[in-house]
C-alpha cells in the first residue's frame, strides 16, 4: 500500500502512537492494555497533558482516559501516571509520568530508536 501524499498530523500523531505501542508489547508487558498504552504515550511525548487533551491525540473517550488514570493511580508505587494541579487554573489537572513510567520510557527508548533505524535502512534499500 503507498504511502498518503498528504498525511494529517493527528493521522500521523496515531500512526506513532500505534507504533510506541506496539514496541512497548514487545518489551513483554502483556498486562497492559490498548488504552493504557495510548494514554502512557501521550503523557510521554507531551508532559503536563491534560486529559481532554489526550483524548485529541488518541482518539480514546474522556472516560476511557479517566478509568485508565484511576485504574494506574490506584497501583501507588507501580503506577506510570501521577495527576499535578495546574499551576495557573486550579480547575485542570495536568498528567505527568511517574519515576517508574520515566524508566520504562528509557528502556523503550533504545528499541524505538532500532525501529526507527531498520525503517529508515529499509526505506532506503526500497529506492536504491
Amino acid at each position: 500500500m503507498p504511502f498518503p501524499k498528504q498525511i494529517t498530523g493527528a493521522a500521523l500523531s496515531r500512526l506513532v502512537l500505534h507504533i510506541h505501542t506496539q514496541v512497548w508489547r514487545l518489551k513483554n508487558r502483556t498486562d497492559v492494555s490498548w488504552s493504557v498504552a495510548q494514554v502512557y504515550w501521550a503523557v510521554a511525548s507531551k508532559p503536563g497533558v491534560t486529559p481532554s487533551s489526550i483524548s485529541m491525540l488518541t482518539g480514546l473517550s474522556l472516560r476511557t482516559i479517566s478509568g485508565v488514570l484511576k485504574q494506574q493511580y490506584s497501583y501507588d508505587a507501580e503506577s506510570l501516571f501521577e495527576q499535578k494541579e495546574d499551576k495557573e487554573d486550579r480547575r485542570l489537572r495536568r498528567i505527568y509520568l511517574t519515576a517508574t513510567g520515566e524508566a520504562l520510557l528509557e528502556e523503550c527508548h533504545k528499541d524505538l530508536c532500532d525501529f526507527r533505524n531498520m525503517l529508515i535502512l529499509e526505506e532506503e534499500h526500497t529506492f536504491d
